[in-house]
């Protein structure tokens, strides 16, 4: 996590956060890097900022790494404008849609009985929905996901491969696992092949998600013509914001896709500021972890 501060020459202060699969100190040396490019520049400027730091940085070539980076400053653009004109962002983004968001449960645990521990933990505390890793050898997860199926009930369960499949093997384990009534499954193959992704979904019955090779607008807009998911995973540090996030969800949408919301390993900010999203949007879950819950959930018995 690297975490990004903005301050006005009127003294507003904004707070972002860039998270993702660069290291920390390659994400901080972007940030510091295009600094320079936003003095004196007006905070309300979100996508003349975002989009034009990407160009005149020579960032086209490199979208991932810059999303990750840009999406800190973007976050605490949004948090000055807010402050600013003393309004919540989903107010500034179009108003809220709904009154309500919904979490899912992302399962840890290095066994079998941490993931069952975990999930009755998180059963108990109300959620309905549950997310766990897959990926890591066929006996271990068929035990895996028959225990926490068997742990959960009926409530809706996904599963996550991390591109841990080639698809003949994602073929096989999706068939496999089928039996215990599987909401849908994320990225079982490489990202760097949409077309892989597409051969599994289409030999299986089970619904797939595009996560990592969705990360980009382009890659998302591919996932979609291409018919290669039937769910898309996405967040506002790989889109680059909240502005990003609201571009590849009406892609999805425009597509008839669903939206699942990432869950984040983040400090809250992350968090926050994917709930005022997430008031936006008609076709999403969003995504919280073990650490997540906890925060969220002390968080909210100290604002109640």
């Amino acid at each position: 996590m690297v975490l990004v501060e903005v301050t006005t020459d009127d003294g507003v202060t904004g707070y972002g956060e860039s998270t993702g699969d660069r290291s920390a100190e390659a994400c901080a040396a972007l940030v510091r890097h295009i600094t320079p490019l936003l003095l004196g520049r007006s905070p309300f400027d979100v996508e003349a900022l975002t989009t034009g730091v990407q160009k005149r940085a020579k960032l086209d070539n490199a979208p991932r790494y810059a999303s990750h980076a840009l999406a800190g400053i973007e976050l605490a653009l949004w948090d000055i404008i807010g402050k600013a004109v003393g309004q919540p962002v989903h107010r500034l983004l179009g108003g809220a849609v709904r009154s309500e968001i919904d979490y899912y449960a992302f399962l840890r645990g290095g066994t079998t009985a941490e993931l069952v521990a975990d999930a009755e933990a998180a059963a108990a505390d109300g959620f309905s929905v549950f997310y766990m890793k897959v990926g890591l050898g066929e006996r271990a997860d068929l035990t895996n996901v028959a225990a926490v199926r068997g742990a959960i009930g009926e409530r809706k369960l996904r599963l996550d491969a991390n591109e841990a499949w080639d698809p003949a093997t994602a073929i096989r384990m999706i068939q496999r696992l089928a039996r215990f009534d599987l909401e849908f499954v994320e990225q079982p193959t490489p990202a760097r092949s949409i077309g892989a992704l597409r051969q599994v979904k289409e030999a299986v019955d089970v619904p797939i998600a595009a996560d990592q090779c969705a990360y980009t607008l382009a890659e998302g807009f591919e996932v979609c013509r291409l018919r290669a998911a039937d769910v898309l995973v996405l967040g506002p540090h790989e889109t680059g914001g909240l502005l990003g996030l609201r571009k590849a969800a009406g892609i999805a949408g425009a597509a008839g896709l669903n939206v699942c919301l990432h869950g984040q390993l983040d400090s809250g900010i992350s968090t926050c500021a994917e709930n005022q999203w997430g008031l936006r949007s008609r076709i999403l879950r969003m995504g919280t972890s073990t650490c997540t819950r906890c925060w969220w959930k002390t968080w909210w018995e100290r604002r109640t």
